[in-house]
């Protein structure tokens, strides 16, 4: 349900989906992700499928 909000539960701003990478110690991970452009929440993230 997260994926299809359009605006922010924390601080009502403006949701942005976008292509990111995400690290952690061991490896990195390419990932599709809907953010708030006001506060910076991430509201929903998954993984892209392997090309």
């Amino acid at each position: 349900m997260r994926l299809w909000l359009d605006r922010c539960s924390v601080c009502d701003g403006r949701v942005e989906l976008g292509e990111e990478t995400v690290e952690s110690c061991c490896r990195s991970v390419q990932v599709v992700a809907a953010s708030c452009t006001s506060c910076g929440e991430r509201i929903f993230e998954a993984p892209l499928p392997e090309e």
